[in-house]
């Protein structure tokens, strides 16, 4: 008899183990990625000739990743940092420039699946000039939704560089 009590008890304890077992392998994690906010920059020639899109590539300085790598276009999405600034090299047609933002940052709660997601708020835009000669803010609110932020107006090439 003292073994059929403990029989049960045993018996008991295992159909609680299986239930949980079930129970945890029922229960998937599903994580969506949280939306991101970029910096969207339309880029334009300075002067009125029609020229191709420039070949671009494109860094972020203290990153250390390669984020546009030689595409031939007229528009780049740049990341932000979650620091006040992020800083990027930028090359046109093998040229290079540099893109330093200062931005504002808030910190968004998206759901429980994606988390939390920044968005920016952009103060000031500094570069150099080898081949950006202007930019031109049309939005300085860079959110999940994509639209565009900045025109960076660049100057030809010289005619021997071709």
């Amino acid at each position: 008899m003292v073994f059929t009590g403990t029989h049960v008890k045993i018996r008991t304890i295992m159909k609680h183990f299986f239930l949980m077992m079930l129970v945890l392998a029922a229960c998937e994690e599903t994580f969506d990625t949280p939306p991101s906010a970029e910096l969207v920059a339309q880029v334009k020639f300075s002067s009125e000739t029609q020229q191709d899109n420039p070949v671009i590539t494109a860094y972020g300085l203290e990153q250390d990743s390669i984020l546009i790598a030689q595409v031939q276009t007229d528009q780049v999405n740049l990341p932000l940092s979650t620091a006040e600034s992020s800083a990027f090299a930028v090359l046109f047609d093998s040229v290079a420039d540099t893109l330093i933002i200062a931005h504002e940052n808030t910190l968004h709660y998206q759901s429980v699946e994606s988390g939390f997601y920044y968005e920016y708020r952009i103060k000031e835009i500094s570069h150099t000039s080898h081949r950006i000669n202007s930019i031109v803010v049309l939005d300085s609110a860079v959110t999940q939704t994509w639209n565009e932020n900045i025109i960076l107006y660049i100057t030809d090439l010289p005619a021997d560089a071709e």
